[in-house]
């Protein structure tokens, strides 16, 4: 179930913990290396799409303290989303920009602020969406978003982050795309192709497996990106089954891409 209706936002708090003790509710994450949520504090993550995916990002996001999460979908919770995303049969038939944004909001205890924005990110609207963005994770079923996510938010100079799951819910992926370097089209052709198409690719039945596990993948990228956690690929996939063996790849840009024009990186000793 749908809606084209008028763009709409809600705004929510997550409450902001004080206690008369010597530990914080950051206490744990800042004995890590390179961590900082002071860091996190100062920082915007704007979701495109608010399913399986960035529901399983939104919440544990707000835990770790991010300081403004906003989150964009056209999308209204059906009775399916209930098992493997995080609404409840009071979101029924709610914008799930809206839901997600009240129920993450409530994961959190460092005072994050949390923006719904009922409508797709498009051509028209990318710009504004990702103003305040310093990180977008696009987990969208849509190659057309993906296509107009990668080259606008691109040219803004804001890194996204690009991740989906199989029909099948058993292997899941997520790239990595900088400001600099290959883009998303680089990585899969069709992608570079689809941004005139007018219909969504077909949606994925994943469960909650797989969508946590590269959930957690797109967390610790958003790390890599804000904060001094290293992170030595920008391609990663995972089968479940283990029959396949998973991928932690660098990927280069690809010449001639439709998206980005890239030219493809020198072999080592050409000239």
């Amino acid at each position: 179930m749908s809606s084209k209706s008028t763009w709409t936002t809600q705004r929510c708090k997550s409450p902001e913990l004080k206690m008369d003790v010597d530990e914080t509710v950051a206490d744990r994450q800042d004995r890590l290396p390179g961590f900082s949520t002071a860091r996190l504090r100062e920082s915007c993550v704007l979701l495109v799409g608010a399913g399986g995916l960035n529901g399983a990002v939104a919440g544990p996001l707000v835990r770790k303290g991010i300081g403004q999460l906003e989150i964009c979908d056209h999308d209204r919770v059906e009775v399916s989303n209930l098992n493997r995303q995080p609404y409840y049969a009071s979101d029924l038939f709610e914008p799930k920009a809206h839901r997600l944004a009240a129920n993450a909001a409530r994961e959190g205890q460092q005072g994050t602020s949390v923006l719904g924005h009922f409508t797709p990110l498009t051509e028209q609207n990318a710009a504004f969406l990702s103003a305040e963005a310093d990180v977008v994770v696009c987990g969208v079923d849509n190659n057309r978003t993906r296509a107009v996510a990668s080259r606008i938010l691109r040219q803004a100079g804001i890194p996204v982050i690009f991740c989906a799951v199989s029909e099948t819910a058993d292997y899941g992926w997520l790239f990595v795309q900088e400001p600099i370097g290959p883009c998303i089209g680089c990585v899969f052709p069709r992608i570079a192709a689809a941004e005139g198409e007018r219909q969504p690719c077909r949606a994925v039945p994943a469960v909650a497996d797989i969508l946590h596990t590269i959930a957690g993948l797109v967390m610790y990228a958003i790390d890599s990106l804000l904060m001094e956690r290293p992170r030595g690929w920008n391609f990663r996939s995972v089968h479940l089954v283990g029959t396949t063996t998973d991928v932690i790849d660098t990927v280069t840009s690809r010449a001639g891409c439709a998206l980005c024009g890239g030219q493809a990186e020198p072999q080592k000793g050409a000239t």
